[in-house]
């Protein structure tokens, strides 16, 4: 039943509803979140920065839905800045090689996934990171095997927590039971 919530939750987010989460996603896999974009003009196309387990700098855009080449040609200036604008931040140093992820809560249709793989050997010629993706499936898997460290486990606690989604947020907390 968890996994249908997570699946139900995560198709009709929108990038700024499971940036947070995925900020958490990324920690428990060992990154250390650097800075989280507001989403303006001065992101250059960089939603999160953080280091990888490794220590690599890594930069993530995040898009909601699926990326037909409709989309693609809609947000390539933000991928062709995710990948080729080094990460400007005080813990990273610039000439340092970033990884550059897109994430999107959707599918990338094939025939954008064959521009991708077009444009990563081009990126490789000229000494740029290749674009690396996280989709809805990957996302799903992330957050159905960390839901433990984030969602109650026990059915009381479902209850108490899906009666707090429910609610319409004007009732306190601890009208819900639910332990802060």
């Amino acid at each position: 039943m968890i996994e249908r919530i997570i699946e139900n939750w995560l198709i009709n987010s929108t990038e700024r509803m499971y940036q947070i989460p995925f900020c958490q996603v990324l920690c428990l896999k060992g990154y250390k979140v650097l800075h989280l974009s507001s989403h303006g003009v001065t992101e250059h196309g960089k939603d999160i920065i953080a280091k990888d387990a490794k220590g690599i700098p890594c930069a993530f855009q995040l898009k909601t839905g699926d990326i037909p080449s409709s989309a693609w040609r809609r947000i390539f200036g933000e991928i062709t800045e995710l990948v080729e604008y080094p990460i400007d931040h005080p813990s990273i140093d610039p000439s340092r090689m970033h990884r550059a992820i897109l994430v999107t809560n959707g599918k990338i249709t094939d025939d954008v996934r064959t521009k991708i793989t077009a444009l990563n050997r081009g990126y490789r010629r000229r000494d740029l990171p290749r674009l690396e993706l996280v989709t809805k499936e990957d996302l799903l898997h992330d957050f159905i095997n960390s839901q433990g460290s984030f969602l109650p486990n026990e059915p009381k606690e479902i209850q108490d927590f899906l009666e707090l989604y429910m609610s319409d947020g004007k009732a306190n907390i601890e009208e819900h039971n639910c332990p802060v």
